[in-house]
């Protein structure tokens, strides 16, 4: 069908079909940026919780500890 068309008309729909192809592409990568952005919120959420967790740890192993000094 694009044969049937005016030279002009046949080089602005491979421009369109070009300009689509770099949309998707440009689609594609903005998609994969925004996920790595979220994978990378969430390992920060996973390191806050980590060390908030060993925080928590160190201070029940400190009062364990007291505990079995006050049992001696």
């Amino acid at each position: 069908m694009s044969q049937m068309l005016p030279s002009a008309d046949r080089l602005a729909l491979a421009r369109l079909d070009e300009g689509s192809l770099e949309a998707k592409v440009l689609l594609n990568a903005a998609s994969t940026f925004m996920g790595l952005c979220e994978h990378l919120r969430r390992v920060d959420q996973m390191r806050e919780a980590k060390g908030a967790a060993e925080g928590e740890a160190a201070l029940l192993r400190k009062k364990l500890n007291e505990a079995e000094d006050s049992l001696r």
